[in-house]
Formats: structure tokens, sequence, C-alpha cells
């Protein structure tokens, strides 16, 4: 997968923010809705005002249920497995495994083969969710050309929905889920 475009941002991965910062930042980030260029192979990250980032429209009491920082602090779970997850390229190698089926060696399992995948987003999300879902499209693309044997993976934009689209409009998240079942 290829490495973000410039210009773009994540909390989470922004050098320029103390952990505190990202603490503050990150929950309006994660959960505000975007507006995105039509060719999404050049993300953008227009905030739209309406509707409202989802963690404003929630009951206080639910946010603070929903909401969990410790993971996040430096050296808790979240921020170790992401940290690491990306240094040590595992999120690409659990990519590689899951979607190419030609690969031989000691944890190559033949019995998951028939296993599908489905990958929904939502294009309202980040960023990265759109870029991602274009991303991986041309992954697969390129891997068929190249000759491997891919994964059947079926792709479905939920036009609309946000990061949070099971909080806003879980009647679009589910039908999103089971479509093809």
């Amino acid at each position: 997968m290829s490495k973000p475009p410039p210009g773009l941002c994540d909390p989470l991965f922004d050098p320029s923010l103390s952990p505190d910062e990202v603490l503050k930042v990150f929950p309006l980030w994660v959960s505000t809705y975007y507006a995105h260029g039509e060719d999404l192979n050049k993300p953008q990250a227009k905030a739209l005002d309406c509707p409202p980032p989802t963690i404003l429209s929630m009951d206080p009491s639910d946010m603070q249920r929903c909401l969990e920082i410790n993971p996040v602090h430096s050296g808790g779970s979240d921020e170790r497995l992401l940290s690491l997850g990306v240094k040590l390229g595992l999120f690409a190698r659990l990519r590689e495994e899951a979607i190419c089926l030609d690969k031989e060696g000691p944890y190559t399992d033949k019995s998951w083969g028939d296993v599908e995948i489905k990958y929904v987003w939502c294009d309202q999300s980040t960023w990265e969710i759109p870029w991602g879902a274009v991303r991986l499209q041309a992954d697969l693309e390129d891997s068929k050309k190249s000759g491997r044997v891919t994964r059947k993976i079926d792709m479905l934009r939920l036009r609309g929905g946000n990061y949070f689209c099971h909080w806003d409009k879980p009647e679009l998240a589910l039908t999103g889920l089971l479509s093809g079942l």
C-alpha cells in the first residue's frame, strides 16, 4: 500500500501534538463528517458543518461510556499497538496474508481460501477511510495483473456515513453489514 498523500494528518501520528493534545483533538476529528473530492486517490479533508461531529450530538453520559482514554496514553495498549504495528510492518504483513492466497509457507492454511472479505467503508469518514478503499482496490488490481491469487473481496461504500455510522445512522450501518449475506 502506498504512503499517505502529503498535507493530510491524523492526530494519532502528528508529532507536533503532545499526548494530552491528541486526547483532546482525536475524538472530534474522528467523529466529524468530511466531504472528499471526486478523485479519491487525491483525498481531501473538508470538514462539514452539518451533520455535526458525532461526539457533539451524543449525550455526555453516552460519550463518557464510549470514550476510554487510558489505552491511547503513552505506553497504553492502543498507543503501543498502533505505533509498533506501523513501525515493525505488522499491519502490512497481516494485510498481505489476509488478501493473497498464492503464498507458500509455514503459516499458509489453504482451508481458509474460500473465506471472502466484505470491506464496508463510509464515504464521509476521515480521509484515511476513502483513501484506503481506493488504495485497496488498486492493490487488488495490481496483484491480479501480476498473476497473484487474491481472496474475493466485495467493497461496499456507505454514502453519508462517517466513522461512527453505527451510532448516527444504525440502519445504514446494519444494511451495509448485512448486504450480500
